[in-house]
């Protein structure tokens, strides 16, 4: 059919121009990452600097070499200062290792001033500096070991081990394995005991270290640079060596370490805490603790505070003149042999606990009560203080919670199709506290702090009506204030004995750890709710929906049929052949077929079956002009489709000029103008009765179809109503004998229950036990008049189109199938030309004249359409999938019999891909 109209100069942007900005942007971001990648991959590692020297190393797994190749061996680079003419014979080298993120420069001042004394070698670990930067451990155990290797490459047999910072732990780790070859350690601003760590627990400071992990890695493999971030200060790598370290075996290391050990730290250090130099002091009572007045960066800011230290503790330990652990007094040992007491561990300050307050704040954007949780362990472990923690965890909530009222404030309901308010609200939780707070009006924000699941679309919600800001604020004040310290004291108050579990269960504390959190989550998502009658019936009907297959995710059902599907490709030697079934569709009518071109096929080869209908024009006011028309000839009610969608998203039946209004005005603009900014602006200030003024203007209508969004880039179809009951027969021709056959019937049952006098709508479909597995479904199409009370013996429809998707339930039609019905079906299908496989969407006047071959036709299918009465609850899924590989096998038969016959070519794989991303046909119908 031509276009209706064009749109005048000047015209404001067809929405389907204006909604494919960003699938440009994506195509342009994903061919920009492809060539970052392309150019990341060609570059070669940069040359050795000038003095630097390098050892091939195997890579290192723990303490085990991954692989014994030369050619994948890693790059280890070193600088070895020989000792000067004066230093004293056989000195033992040095041997100092830098932390992280870092390399080699943090420690080059000191090694200079070392080497008038002793040869000195400083190192890049691997994933550092000039060093290899892509390993597959960077864990202070894989460091040891090719520290390890390093010494044992230069002949080196014994050494003294620096360790600054992270290396601290490489140092320990290489005592404990040569004890023999290790002359002193000294820890340098250290880092050591698990307890005084970040949070001071292995699982908790993992998580955290993880998320930085994934976030760099994020940063750097998700985002087209080009190379510039390779080698970035604060890159993977130094999250990676935290991430793959554990801490924990270092207790037992210092508690066991035999020679000399200098402690050199700083009382104002902000990363490593002074408590726990003391506290390695005590594990290793042999130690020499020195304590200055600076911060962690003092030996390479002031490396003369830690040279001439250093220098003095290695020639006495070269003279004998320090201490072996079995020299110190007994009391001494006593007191290092003592279990680690959780209460010295001084209260976090400075940066640590600046670090643990901002964490905790921002933790609580994305789960509020396991921040408050998570909080509380660190008040009952001592680690910061339980105002600090409360008012960490309420100054999160508060700002996180305004933002989402100043969302709906300010973006309105289109903020709830994009992320991240997509994954965290549905329109339906909104359009439910929308109702909520019509009625109660601010006191909801507080009831709601106590109402998990309820708080996000009710903020939302009150900036979509533009609550009083600062009443608003007011008001969730109060409900944090009172809310956050009763949960922090809570989990305070459980700390306690959850840390004893942790220490309890070892190697398996993970495991406990997570399981702590999924009775956290089991607790929140399903104990609570079951509080409720309402929340006992929809965890009921979500169970129903696990056990019955009809309900499963696509994801879940579908790749059985995909493997068939790509079997049967192989066998016919095409993967993408089905689409040449139907030459009269693109592709088949695989993907994005016009609803428009199909009806007019329909209508050319019979007018009496095909409803009225018209494509509107793109611009707003020439829209509206044609319906105008239109409805003048073919009165309401009518639908409103477009041209472009697929399982009836954007389907409405419009009863009333309002609604067709409505619709055609959010599509025409292409803002898709949610179903919540609807009732906002329709009923503010309306009070009370805002139910019956949204179903008076035609809203309900509305309200049924944005919970599933319309595409904004296609035009829309103002299509006559034609109402009676409704089946979907499938059909295909046969190409050995030119007819066709009904393959089979689907009778749609379009839901209802039946009023008491008493019971609101909600409460009728939860009690309805037919009805339960789809209750959500139902109870967001009917939102407008959820609360109405239908009269006894009153029957209320619960959606007005048949597709499965919006509550429809099918089932096996085969009661329909009579010679008229085949016999009506079959003369059609001829008339059709180039449709030899497809489902039609038949309606009749009633099921008399179903029977009787009596119908008109909806909508007709093609290549994608299903054989949907395998969704009958007496199928199994064996059945169903028996039925879906026939269907699939008829499709590639029928496709190499026209591919054959030169009646249609089967597009490439590429473009069919392209078609599934865009949702639009290689070509359009003449």
């Amino acid at each position: 059919m031509a276009d209706e109209g064009t749109p005048p100069a000047g015209a404001e942007t067809p929405p389907s121009r204006r909604g494919r900005w960003w699938r440009r942007f994506l195509w342009l971001y994903l061919i920009l990452l492809v060539i970052s990648h392309g150019v990341r991959w060609s570059q070669e590692a940069p040359p050795l600097p000038s003095g630097l020297a390098s050892l091939q190393l195997p890579p290192q797994k723990s303490f085990e070499a991954t692989t014994e190749d030369p050619e994948d061996f890693i790059r280890f680079a070193y600088r070895d200062l020989p000792a000067a003419a004066e230093a004293p014979p056989n000195a033992p080298p040095a041997l100092l290792i830098h932390g992280s993120p870092g390399d080699m420069g943090s420690m080059e001042a000191i090694a200079q001033s070392l080497s008038a004394e002793r040869r000195v070698l400083v190192v890049d670990l691997p994933g550092f500096g000039d060093s290899t930067r892509s390993i597959p451990d960077y864990s202070i155990q894989a460091h040891a070991r090719y520290c390890e290797l390093l010494l044992e490459g230069l002949g080196i047999r014994r050494a003294h081990l620096v360790g600054f910072s992270m290396g601290g732990g490489v140092v320990l780790h290489m005592a404990q394995r040569s004890p023999d070859a290790t002359a002193s350690v000294t820890l340098l601003a250290a880092i050591g005991v698990q307890e005084l760590e970040l949070l001071g627990e292995y699982h908790l400071n993992h998580a955290v270290h993880g998320l930085q992990a994934a976030a760099l890695w994020a940063s750097r493999e998700l985002v087209p640079h080009f190379g510039a971030w390779d080698r970035a200060f604060f890159g993977y790598e130094y999250a990676r060596n935290f991430f793959d370290t554990d801490q924990r075996p270092l207790r037992e290391i210092l508690r066991e370490y035999p020679g000399p050990m200098l402690i050199l730290h700083g009382e104002e250090d902000m990363l490593v805490p002074a408590a726990a130099a003391r506290e390695h002091h005590r594990l290793v009572p042999q130690s020499e603790l020195v304590m200055l007045d600076r911060n962690h960066f003092f030996p390479f800011m002031e490396p003369q505070l830690a040279a001439e230290p250093l220098a003095s503790f290695m020639a006495r330990s070269d003279a004998g003149e320090t201490l072996h652990r079995d020299a110190v007094s007994a009391q001494l040992q006593r007191l290092a042999a003592e279990p680690f007491d959780p209460t010295s561990i001084p209260p976090a300050t400075g940066f640590p606990l600046f670090v643990i307050l901002i964490s905790i704040a921002a933790a609580t954007m994305v789960s509020e009560d396991l921040s408050c949780i998570g909080a509380g362990l660190l008040v009952a472990a001592g680690r910061i203080s339980f105002l600090s923690a409360t008012v960490a965890c309420g100054l999160g909530i508060f700002i996180g919670d305004m933002m989402l009222y100043l969302a709906g404030r300010w973006v309105g309901g289109a903020a709830l199709s994009r992320p991240p308010l997509s994954w965290m609200i549905t329109p339906t939780d909104v359009r439910r506290s929308a109702r909520w707070f019509d009625r109660k009006g601010l006191t909801v924000i507080f009831l709601s702090r106590f109402l998990p699941g309820t708080r996000l679309p009710t903020y939302f919600a009150a900036g979509l009506f533009r609550a009083n800001f600062l009443r608003f604020a007011l008001y969730f004040a109060i409900a944090v204030s009172v809310w956050t310290p009763i949960l922090v004291g809570l989990a305070t108050l459980g700390g306690e004995q959850a840390q004893h579990l942790l220490e309890e269960a070892g190697q398996l504390g993970w495991l406990l750890f997570l399981g702590i959190i999924a009775a956290l989550l089991i607790g929140t998502r399903i104990l609570l709710p079951s509080l409720t009658y309402r929340g006992r019936r929809l965890l009921l009907g979500k169970l129903r929906r696990l056990l019955r297959w009809e309900y499963w995710s696509p994801w879940v059902f579908y790749p059985p049929v995909v493997l068939w599907i790509l079997w049967l490709g192989m066998r016919y030697r095409s993967l993408t052949l089905f689409t040449c079934v139907n030459p009269a569709l693109p592709a088949g009518g695989f993907v994005g077929e016009s609803k428009e071109q199909i009806l007019d096929l329909v209508r050319a080869a019979d007018p009496e079956r095909a409803p009225h209908h018209r494509l509107l024009p793109l611009e707003e006011e020439l829209a509206l002009e044609a319906a105008r028309e239109f409805l003048d000839q073919h009165p309401l009610p009518a639908v409103l489709k477009p041209e472009l969608g697929e399982r009836g998203a954007g389907v409405v039946v419009a009863r009333d000029w309002k609604t067709v209004e409505d619709v055609i005005r959010r599509q025409a603009r292409g803002r898709a103008e949610s179903a919540v900014e609807a009732f906002s602006r329709s009923n503010r200030g309306t009070g009370n009765d805002s139910a019956k003024s949204s179903q008076e203007s035609g809203q309900d209508s509305l309200w049924r179809s944005l919970h599933n969004e319309p595409r904004t880039d296609s035009r829309l179809i103002l299509q006559e109503y034609v109402g009676g009951p409704e089946l979907g027969v499938f059909w295909l021709r046969d190409p050995a004998t030119g007819k066709g056959q009904v393959f089979a019937i689907t009778e749609k049952v379009l839901p209802s229950v039946t009023g008491d006098g008493q019971r609101n709508l909600e409460d009728l479909i939860l009690a309805d036990r037919q009805l339960l597995a789809m209750a959500p479904y139902y109870l967001a199409d009917n939102e407008y008049r959820i609360e109405e009370i239908p009269k006894a013996g009153q029957v209320v429809p619960l959606t007005e189109l048949g597709t499965h998707c919006r509550g429809a339930v099918f089932l096996n039609g085969e009661r329909f199938r009579t010679p008229q019905l085949e016999s009506a079906v079959e003369a059609l299908s001829q008339q059709v030309e180039g449709m030899d496989f497809g489902r039609y969407d038949l309606r009749g006047e009633s099921e008399e004249a179903l029977r009787a071959g009596d119908f008109r036709v909806l909508e007709l299918n093609g290549v994608t359409s299903e054989a949907t009465h395998i969704y009958d609850p007496s199928h199994s899924v064996l059945d169903a999938y028996k039925v879906l590989f026939r269907q699939w096998r008829w499709a590639f038969v029928i496709g190499q019999y026209n591919r054959r016959q030169g009646l249609a070519k089967p597009i490439g794989f590429l473009p069919l891909v392209r078609m599934v991303l865009t949702g639009q046909p290689p070509a359009r119908i003449d």
